[in-house]
């Protein structure tokens, strides 16, 4: 019995370092929060920047972690994150190749006994993989088809997979569904908003143009309740991201006037809604302190964006929206402490 002990204590000093030296073997990968959002918005200089990157590992040396894969030589660490006590690797693949079409794919690696991954940038002759977007709940790719002339995009194509890398939505083209469709859209989205607000609202088109989407903004106005604002706090939360991007980040896809515009549409609706729910049921909008896009950029942005979006505004005679000038005049209520 007592050597049976000693054999058992044995395995798990073994086991246990085990466990503890796969650990280490992440420990040089750096943290990243969830959620979290690649995008490509120019392919060449994607590529470019892709093949410039430093921290390179040799692909042999880190293959136990991230299991084995052909035709892979030279991999870039995009980052870690944990899901549901599962840890999970992003990486790319920037293996030297002279090949004009070779693309340097992403890949996500669920770590385990037998690691398991995904291709999140697959590119086809018709396609390629424009935003990548991963949160607490699955990972959205947001695919673009290239037209006969390979210069103008067309079709915008969602995908979704779950942890286990399963395909759950194999969707069709959401952002063109007709009038008709869109309040099927956004019942089956409320519980995900986000991939309302952040994907089909505010787009490009073919020819590269801000374009927006005032159906689905126009659902939003009217369906908003004191205590059913996820639509509301989402798109809120989405416009501040990008201005974040542009003021802070330095790496926004959109030009600073489109931006104004962006802000313009949004708060038009959010910010009426705002205030004219958040103190009926105040725990729904953080105590009013959610919710309203122009106060964020009044407080926040004070000697840059404010001054240029007011201009803006005036010059485009406030674009015709009905409430924007009134939420503008509105924000500047705020103070630090929340609404007035």
């Amino acid at each position: 019995m007592k050597q049976l002990t000693l054999v058992l204590t044995f395995l798990y000093s073994i086991i246990l370092i085990s466990c503890q030296d796969s650990k280490k073997d992440l420990s040089f990968i750096k943290e990243i929060k969830i959620p979290y959002t690649i995008e490509i918005q120019d392919y060449d200089k994607f590529v470019e920047e892709s093949f410039a990157k430093k921290d390179i590992y040799e692909y042999a040396k880190v293959s136990n972690i991230i299991g084995k894969q052909d035709n892979i030589s030279k991999i870039y660490f995009i980052g870690k994150f944990t899901m549901n006590k599962q840890d999970f690797v992003l990486y790319q693949d920037v293996t030297p190749n002279e090949s004009s079409e070779f693309f340097p794919a992403i890949y996500i690696t669920k770590i385990g006994k037998q690691a398991k991954k995904l291709c999140l940038t697959p590119t086809t002759e018709e396609s390629y993989i424009e935003k990548i977007f991963i949160n607490d709940k699955n990972i959205i790719i947001r695919e673009n088809y290239w037209s006969s002339n390979e210069k103008r995009r067309k079709n915008d194509k969602l995908k979704e997979y779950n942890f286990d890398f399963s395909e759950t939505n194999s969707n069709q083209d959401i952002k063109s569904n007709p009038s008709t469709e869109v309040n099927d859209l956004m019942i089956k989205n409320i519980s995900t908003p986000e991939k309302v607000t952040d994907y089909l609202i505010f787009t490009k088109d073919k020819n590269n143009k801000l374009n927006i989407s005032a159906e689905i903004l126009n659902y939003i106005q009217k369906n908003t309740t004191a205590t059913e604002n996820r639509y509301t706090i989402a798109l809120e939360r989405y416009v501040s991201n990008e201005i974040t991007k542009f003021f802070d980040e330095k790496k926004s896809v959109w030009t600073e006037e489109e931006l104004i515009k962006i802000i313009a549409f949004a708060s038009n609706t959010t910010d009426p809604l705002h205030k004219k729910y958040w103190k009926e049921s105040p725990e729904n909008w953080h105590n009013g302190m959610w919710g309203n896009i122009l106060s964020y950029c009044y407080l926040v942005y004070p000697k840059n964006l404010w001054p240029n979006l007011q201009k803006q505004f005036k010059k485009e005679n406030y674009y015709n929206l009905p409430y924007l000038k009134e939420m503008t005049s509105y924000a500047t209520e705020f103070d630090r402490f929340g609404p007035p």
